[in-house]
């Protein structure tokens, strides 16, 4: 019982600071930096778990449809920054700008703020 207990801590606590994408295939500086990087690495979780909220149906397709084009907008920028500082406050303002996007419809999905990143 106790070994199980170890995994499960184990595989607990190494996907808690898991990135957004496969760090085994990390390319550029901008990944390398957040796979290495816990505070960078859990921005991108927090980006992402407010990312996947906000695709919620209930926001309406059009919503959805202009985050995903403002999101491969972002990240074409994120990939341009050259140090850490720039990819900080990238994240600290995408993660904002997704949790404040305006739902078209419905209800708005819960979402994480920058505040204390």
């Amino acid at each position: 019982m106790k070994k199980v207990t170890a995994w499960a801590l184990l595989l607990v606590s190494t996907l808690a600071g898991a990135a957004s994408f496969k760090c085994s295939i990390a390319k550029g500086y901008a990944e390398t930096q957040i796979c290495g990087t816990p505070r960078l690495s859990h921005m991108d979780d927090v980006l992402a778990e407010n990312y996947q909220m906000m695709q919620a149906p209930q926001i309406g397709k059009e919503a959805v449809a202009d985050l995903r084009k403002t999101q491969k907008q972002w990240l074409k920028q994120r990939n341009r920054c050259t140090t850490q500082a720039c990819l900080i406050d990238s994240y600290l303002k995408r993660i904002d700008e997704v949790c404040n996007y305006p739902a078209v419809e419905g209800v708005h999905p819960p979402c994480s703020s920058s505040q204390g990143l």
